[in-house]
């Protein structure tokens, strides 16, 4: 049996993967991009593609749901953004940046 694919679902395949690659948010200095394609999700956050507009690279966009975080969860949290910061290791995931915003962004 041969499977062949028919134009109208071509199309379709097509305006989903345009609508995937439009950025959906953007960093408050615009540098990063935030596209709707998730990569990955836990307990409080969930991580999408997304590109850093200055250098071209693919990145992570990792958000947090803080609100559901008790006081002590933010604060260690806020702690380890710290502490990325200032890492720079070969073997360990680059941290770039981090904010805070509203619901929707905002």
């Amino acid at each position: 049996s041969v499977s062949e694919e028919l134009p109208w679902q071509r199309k379709k395949e097509e305006e989903q993967d345009e609508e995937e690659m439009k950025a959906v948010a953007s960093s408050p200095d615009g540098r990063f991009l935030k596209f709707n394609i998730e990569i990955g999700r836990g307990s409080f956050k969930t991580v999408y593609r997304g590109l850093d507009t200055e250098t071209t690279v693919e990145v992570a966009w990792c958000e947090l749901q803080t609100l559901r975080l008790s006081r002590s969860e933010r604060q260690r949290f806020n702690e380890e953004v710290e502490m990325l910061k200032g890492l720079q290791h070969p073997n360990i995931v680059r941290f770039f940046d981090s904010w805070k915003s509203g619901p929707r962004g905002q």
